[in-house]
């Protein structure tokens, strides 16, 4: 059976949805925490329309540094992104390789 993959726009959009909390707080929250990172609305806006997506290093450091939702977030973009690498097995996401 094939799996079936989210795009991270759906990712971004579910965890807004869930948290109930703006694109300008979403975008906040992530950068909490992480050394000269910035991040706009504008962004999270460009993330939820499929225009662009984070950076792969970005939601690496967030899901080394945070311990919270933040992380499991981050391990969530990254196997939408990077399927082949990343995927999400009992709850915590694996690199595989």
């Amino acid at each position: 059976m094939d799996k079936e993959y989210l795009m991270i726009k759906d990712v971004v959009k579910a965890y807004r949805s869930k948290m109930n909390i703006s694109q300008g707080e979403l975008a906040a929250s992530l950068v909490n925490g992480i050394l000269n990172k910035k991040l706009s609305r504008q962004a999270i806006s460009n993330w939820e329309s499929g225009k662009d997506e984070p950076d792969a290093i970005f939601l690496l450091q967030c899901a080394i540094i945070h311990e919270d939702w933040r992380r499991q977030f981050a391990g969530d973009c990254l196997c939408a992104m990077i399927p082949e690498a990343f995927q999400r097995i009992n709850g915590r996401f694996v690199f595989l390789g």
